[in-house]
């Protein structure tokens, strides 16, 4: 998870490309498009989260246990971690 500091330093990173983008029409106040910046990063964390613990779940029922930290475990976790990303990213 991250920080609130780092959360506010990044949706102004993200508010000042918006507004510097002249593509992007903003109709709400700075304050209320930062609060939906961070509601979206916060989100974000939380899948991730969500998927984490999948994962780290999917890992641990295996029969042949995999230590934690190892390569092999290494290459699971990311590949099995990417595939439950991608599952939640898909729009329906």
């Amino acid at each position: 998870m991250l920080s609130e500091d780092k959360m506010n330093q990044i949706a102004h990173h993200v508010q000042e490309a918006m507004l510097a983008d002249p593509r992007v029409e903003v109709h709400v106040a700075p304050t209320q498009l930062l609060r939906a910046i961070k509601r979206v990063i916060a989100a974000g964390g939380q899948i991730e989260a969500q998927c984490d613990g999948k994962v780290r779940r999917t890992l641990a029922s295996y029969t042949r246990k995999i230590v934690e930290g190892s390569p092999e475990w290494d290459v699971l976790y990311k590949k099995l971690l990417k595939a439950e990303i991608e599952k939640h990213s898909r729009i329906p």
